[in-house]
């Protein structure tokens, strides 16, 4: 059984933002019914190889809980009990504050979530993040600093405009050597090549040795020039 940070909050059924501590580093999330999105985690943890040698598209998360649930420390951030799921405004209320919640554990960059959070890029949700980059009160109770402002601008930007995501890679196989421009370019031509899907997110996290402190994914080494 996970370590919930207070007992109760492994039977609450509602609305909320949530964190998830793996071996030290944050995830955070939102949903709309707290108890059944904790079951899919541990699901998920269970099954990301056939996911991940499926679809590609595994989260890092789950590969590293793996079967490991037992150590997963859970804490509800917030607790949202007035909001419905389905009604578009609570959606958009709830995409906000998963956005303001990765943005403050600067969980996207230093963390295990691999996008800057909430399921749109509407105009309303756009001018509330840019609110909390201006250090405005969140659903936290508190104001960014600077460096969390930064964090936020740069996760805004989206992957593909990553400093990180844009660096070119090198690929080498079995003394065959591949030079790419950016992790994308490798995720196309290396599965048109190889038959295999790597995926962004595993190649970028290959490239900076987070595969249990190695630079190699799928046979692949990769690491950026």
């Amino acid at each position: 059984m996970a370590i919930y940070s207070k007992p109760d909050d492994e039977h609450y059924h509602g609305t909320a933002t949530y964190r998830l501590i793996v071996n030290g580093q944050n995830y955070c999330g939102k949903t709309f019914v707290f108890k059944s999105r904790m079951y899919s985690h541990k699901s998920a943890a269970k099954t990301w190889r056939k996911r991940d040698e499926d679809y590609g598209d595994a989260q890092d998360v789950h590969k590293l809980i793996d079967n490991n649930w037992d150590n997963v420390v859970i804490e509800i951030i917030a607790r949202y009990p007035d909001k419905i799921k389905g009604v578009e405004a609570d959606k958009l209320f709830m995409n906000e504050r998963e956005i303001e919640a990765i943005a403050f554990y600067d969980s996207y960059r230093n963390g295990l979530n691999q996008d800057p959070g909430g399921n749109t890029r509407s105009k309303e949700q756009r001018r509330a993040a840019s609110q909390c980059m201006m250090g405005k009160q969140n659903a936290l109770g508190v104001c960014h600093t600077e460096e969390a402002k930064a964090n936020m601008s740069a996760a805004q930007m989206g992957h593909n405009n990553n400093a990180k995501r844009r660096k070119p890679i090198t690929a080498t196989k079995a003394g065959k050597t591949w030079n790419f421009e950016s992790v994308l370019v490798a995720e196309k031509k290396l599965e048109v090549e190889l038959g295999t899907k790597f995926g962004k997110s595993a190649i970028s996290k290959a490239c900076r040795g987070k595969f249990h402190g190695k630079h190699t994914y799928k046979g692949i080494h990769f690491i950026y020039d």
